[in-house]
């Protein structure tokens, strides 16, 4: 994510959705200035402390993570927690867009980490996925950073 937010600095900001849709496929980049949605001054990385990671997603809004989410493929819905295998082999980056807490079917509380995902609406709950927040679970807390605007 640090080279992505270099990227946008440098150029002077980043296309709209609309003018440069996400294809999920190599090639070379079409970049156009004239259809720059949004730009960035800076970027910093967050603690990996959950708790810090929560307070800053509420003080600064969303939060771009790196994850394993290697076990992700097959997520269909609900909060993904540990036993179900995650590990910290970041391979892909998300978005931490929010949180909250659900009562289990034993009446346990499970904070979870909702997570806005790049693999489409089909995916997941409507193209997110909720984790469990609290223990780094798939790696989530190893690198989050995030951007002031303009």
């Amino acid at each position: 994510m640090g080279t992505a937010f270099q990227y946008v600095i440098q150029t002077g900001g980043i296309d709209t959705e609309a003018s440069y849709p996400y294809t999920a496929e190599d090639g070379t980049c079409q970049f156009n200035k004239v259809n720059i949605g949004a730009s960035i001054k800076s970027w910093t990385m967050i603690s990996q402390n959950e708790t810090q990671m929560a307070a800053a997603l509420v003080a600064r809004g969303p939060l771009s993570v790196a994850v394993d989410a290697t076990s992700w493929q097959f997520y269909v819905g609900g909060v993904l927690y540990n036993p179900v295998p995650c590990g910290t082999s970041l391979d892909h980056g998300v978005l931490i867009v929010g949180y909250d807490t659900e009562t289990t079917i034993i009446g346990e509380k499970m904070p979870y980490w909702i997570i806005k995902n790049s693999w489409g609406s089909s995916w997941g709950e409507s193209g997110y996925i909720y984790i469990e927040r609290g223990d780094g679970y798939c790696g989530v807390n190893l690198y989050c950073c995030t951007s002031s605007v303009n």
